[in-house]
């Protein structure tokens, strides 16, 4: 039987990047990724990056992040 989505969460699905970007701001998810970067994790941080951008969040590490 398949599963109709309703919006709502069911037991064991997967949250998506959009969800942890309503909930933290893409801000906190950026910090993530340089914190990830400093301790050597480079593929975790470069697969949140390659999320980013398939969600539509940014386009490259560098067009993520706000301009100062």
């Amino acid at each position: 039987m398949a599963h109709a989505r309703t919006g709502a969460r069911i037991p064991g699905d997967r949250l998506g990047i959009t969800d942890v970007a309503a909930a933290y701001g893409v801000e906190a998810i950026l910090r993530r990724v340089d914190r990830l970067r400093a301790d050597g994790q480079w593929f975790a941080a470069h697969a949140i990056e390659t999320e980013l951008r398939a969600a539509g969040l940014g386009t490259s590490a560098t067009g993520l992040r706000p301009s100062a």
